[in-house]
């Protein structure tokens, strides 16, 4: 098995340059490269509109009927509050769950439920 010379920059970029057809080739005429252009814009996807006035409308339409709904659904005090209710028998058990898979991570799910409600 024969090992081939090491090449140093010099000679690899000499040899680069003798195998490139382009190299000596002379440079493209302004139509040339128009063409060129004209091709490779044509091959592009054109883009699209971002957001089309229609989309605009839409938006606004749903703002100002989210502020009708906010102001017809207001809470019945008035003042924006919602009334406060007394929650009965307010016992929450709470229940967790572990869980370790093997590459170590540790997943650890906390169950918040109403407790069992005593009868009076």
């Amino acid at each position: 098995m024969s090992r081939r010379p090491r090449l140093s920059d010099h000679e690899l970029r000499a040899l680069l340059r003798a195998g490139d057809p382009a190299y000596q080739a002379p440079p493209l005429e302004p139509a040339e490269r128009a063409a060129i252009r004209i091709a490779l814009e044509g091959a592009t996807p054109r883009r699209r509109v971002a957001h089309p006035p229609f989309r605009w409308a839409a938006a606004g339409a749903l703002i100002v009927l989210g502020a009708v709904a906010a102001t017809l659904l207001r809470a019945p005090g008035g003042d924006g509050t919602a009334p406060e209710t007394p929650i009965a028998n307010a016992a929450v058990t709470t229940r967790q769950l572990d869980f370790k898979t093997p590459g170590g991570t540790r997943l650890i799910w906390v169950f918040d439920a109403p407790g069992p409600k005593e009868n009076p």
